[in-house]
């Protein structure tokens, strides 16, 4: 494991990883209340996407190496991330759908940034 006792993230990313098979989102583990702030005009709307693998380490899709060191770690950062994660329906835009034909089955947004997220398949 990452962190050596399993976490409640890493339970959850395997569940999302059986989920996409089936084509349905796993329930919340628990839920948290966000407010929520729209970007200010002068923030530049960013994608990123992001792959899970089978060990539940969430890695940027351009990264070359795939492994602990280039893994997100940050606890912070990973619990909004993934409290906010839903389903990519593709019905928001043109990017999102075009994402969504690429296999970004799952989005993230935070301040004005997508983050379009997909189980990664090789595992």
């Amino acid at each position: 494991m990452l962190y050596g006792q399993p976490s409640q993230r890493l339970a959850r990313l395997r569940t999302i990883r059986r989920a996409s098979a089936e084509s349905a989102f796993p329930a919340p583990i628990r839920q948290r209340h966000f407010s929520s702030t729209r970007p200010s005009a002068n923030l530049q709307e960013r994608t990123y996407y992001y792959d899970v693998d089978v060990h539940g380490q969430l890695l940027l899709s351009a990264a070359k190496h795939r492994n602990v060191a280039t893994a997100y770690r940050d606890v912070r950062f990973l619990d909004t991330f993934y409290m906010r994660m839903r389903r990519n329906d593709g019905i928001d835009s043109e990017e999102a759908q075009a994402a969504r034909r690429l296999g970004y089955e799952y989005v993230s947004e935070c301040m004005g940034e997508m983050n379009y997220v997909r189980p990664d398949r090789n595992g």
